[in-house]
């Protein structure tokens, strides 16, 4: 009798069980890494992490998904002015950083944010272009022009990019269009050449690419972990360097398209720097273990990417 009573209440609580787990919902913090968030937003949390927190010194495995659209793709292109000596001093006005901010062109120059701040600002990197002291005649609009100023010393390379929305990515090389050296080079939209066909940078269609990070040994926490796409298809295109920086959604890169992934991360005066190589496909789980660099470091092993 008491066996049966025995199996009737394990029965029972099984019956509880299950009826419990049927109806169970995961609840998850919203500073979890692990949980995959929404288009536009990055994992940050909510508070910042104390210096010796945010460090691990044993060996631990965690994951953080980042979404698509976040992720920062370094591209490199290296555009040479000829002319005279006078030296390139003068960063650009406030204009180019409201064509910036409108996204409809993206400028790249050399530019005064270091890689420690743009990790401390996760991305949003204000860009300049050097030039002479010249005026930097600029229009806004979809077919836009531009006038640099030629004059500039043979050692100074002026990097520039231009990115436009309409799904369209477009280079050009100034020298190239210089001619016979005149006072500006004079581009305009219609004039730019095409490098790297639009399917490779930025196609109309569009896949989903989820990266999971999984971090292992000493390290950064994940919640201070930025990570970077470089395709390898550019590396096969221009062969000169300069890190740059733009928002191109990783999605619209074909999948098995071969890349570098890079993540950075800072903790107090450390830094942190881990690399591998990828083919994008539409869910990555990505093993990663970190190296402490100093800023040279860090600065000579991504020129060379």
């Amino acid at each position: 009798m008491k066996n049966s009573f025995f199996i009737g209440g394990v029965a029972i609580l099984l019956i509880i069980f299950v009826m419990a787990c049927n109806n169970y919902v995961v609840m998850v913090s919203p500073t979890d890494p692990s949980v995959l968030l929404p288009p536009g937003q990055v994992f940050l949390p909510d508070t910042p992490l104390p210096v010796d927190s945010a460090k691990s010194d044993v060996s631990e495995t965690d994951t953080v998904i980042l979404p698509d659209d976040v992720i920062l793709i370094l591209p490199k292109l290296c555009v040479t002015g000829k002319g005279s000596d006078i030296p390139c001093n003068c960063v650009v006005d406030a204009h180019l950083k409201l064509l910036t901010s409108k996204k409809e062109i993206l400028l790249f120059g050399k530019s005064t944010v270091s890689t420690t701040e743009l990790l401390e600002t996760g991305g949003q990197v204000m860009l300049t272009i050097l030039y002479n002291g010249d005026t930097l005649q600029m229009m806004e609009g979809k077919n836009f022009t531009l006038k640099i100023p030629t004059k500039r010393t043979k050692t100074d390379h002026t990097k520039m990019r231009f990115y436009k929305e309409d799904a369209q990515t477009t280079w050009a090389e100034l020298g190239a269009l210089a001619g016979s050296t005149p006072e500006y080079y004079t581009i305009t939209s219609n004039q730019l050449d095409t490098w790297l066909s639009p399917a490779y940078v930025y196609s109309e269609a569009s896949s989903t690419v989820q990266i999971s990070l999984q971090i292992s040994g000493e390290g950064p926490a994940l919640s201070q972990v930025r990570l970077f796409v470089i395709p390898s298809n550019i590396h096969s295109v221009v062969s000169t360097t300069q890190i740059n920086g733009v928002f191109i959604p990783v999605s619209h890169l074909p999948l098995d398209e071969e890349a570098t992934l890079i993540a950075l991360a800072k903790t107090g005066e450390t830094l942190w720097l881990g690399r591998q190589n990828i083919s994008l496909q539409s869910s990555l789980q990505v093993p990663m273990e970190f190296t402490s660099v100093t800023q040279k470091e860090l600065d000579e092993i991504l020129s060379q990417l």
